[in-house]
Formats: C-alpha cells, structure tokens, sequence
C-alpha cells in the first residue's frame, strides 16, 4: 500500500502539494481547490494489474485532465470512479453528467475530462488497464461519463466487489500481489 497526505506537506502549500500527489499516484492532472488548506489523503493499493485507490478530499476542487496530457499518457487506462461521499459534475466525451454518493462512473484517461466535486467528498477510483478492460467490455468507450446508479444491470455487481475489496487487510493483499508474480 502507498499513501499520500496533505498533512505531510512540510511548506504549508497543500493544494501544490496535493496536485504533485495526485500526479505521481494516478496520472497527470491539473487540481484547483476552494480551499489553500484543504486536506486530502489517498492510499492506493495494487490488486494485480489493477489499482484502486480511496481518495478523500475536504474542500470544493475541480480536477481536469488536458488534452495535452492525454496526448502524452503511455499507459493508457479508464478509471472506474464509486463516488463513497459527495457529488460529482462530470463533463467527458462530448457529455455531462452529475453522479451522486453510491454512483459510479467510468473515466478515459486517453481523453480530456473535468469533475467538479463538492467539499468534503470520497470516492473510490480502480485504475484499468485499458486491453485488460476491452477484454470484458468490448466498447468502453461508450460507458464513459455515463452514470452508473441502482438501476443499472451493473450496478449491484460492482458495488458488491468494490464492497468486498475495501474489507480486505494489506496482508491478504500483499498475497495477491504475490500470487500474480
């Protein structure tokens, strides 16, 4: 497990700190908060060719990922958000969506996006390779920036593992990375 926290911020710049994080333990992303002293914490675990990573973060901040770092991005990966907390406004592929606490959404990182998240909001992101994702959803493409709520045929089966994930220890974990090798 790997964490980031802006209370290890040693010159009191949270926010420069928490974009450095955020770019260092997902992907390159342009990070603007409300709030100069927000705090914010991320622990990502690897889950074999998967990550997930549980992010929480106290003020209103907007996220974008720029065309041009989508240009640049060599692993290219689709992000399954679980907002946990706190709402979202999604603009992505030519749509715009709100999703709420207990949703999901799928996120492309080959392509530019921006979130608009509510102070005080936690979400879940599992990082997936992109071949490995086209193995189980031939278009995921059209997926992307579509809310994925109650009604939703995979909703519940989503939530159930993302459920059965967050109650596992990092040992169990370190065993799967083990397994994987």
């Amino acid at each position: 497990m790997r964490s980031w926290t802006t209370a290890a911020s040693c010159d009191g710049d949270s926010v420069s700190y928490w974009k450095e994080a955020i770019c260092e333990a997902i992907f390159e992303l342009e990070f603007q908060a409300t709030d100069n002293s927000l705090q914010a914490q991320l622990s990502q675990h690897d889950l074999g060719k998967l990550k997930l990573s549980d992010v929480s973060i106290s003020a209103a901040h907007r996220v974008v990922r720029s065309r041009q770092a989508a240009a640049r991005e060599q692993a290219p990966l689709f992000n399954l958000n679980f907002i946990r907390h706190g709402k979202w406004q999604v603009d992505h592929c030519g749509k715009s969506a709100v999703i709420g606490s207990g949703d999901l959404v799928l996120l492309d990182n080959r392509r530019p996006y921006s979130v608009v998240a509510e102070a005080g909001t936690t979400h879940l992101a599992v990082h997936l390779p992109y071949d490995w994702l086209r193995c189980w959803l031939p278009s995921p493409e059209e997926a992307v920036a579509c809310p994925i709520g109650p009604t939703s045929p995979w909703y519940a089966t989503l939530t159930a593992t993302l459920a059965e994930v967050l109650l596992l220890h990092p040992a169990p974990l370190a065993k799967c990375r083990a397994l994987e090798s």
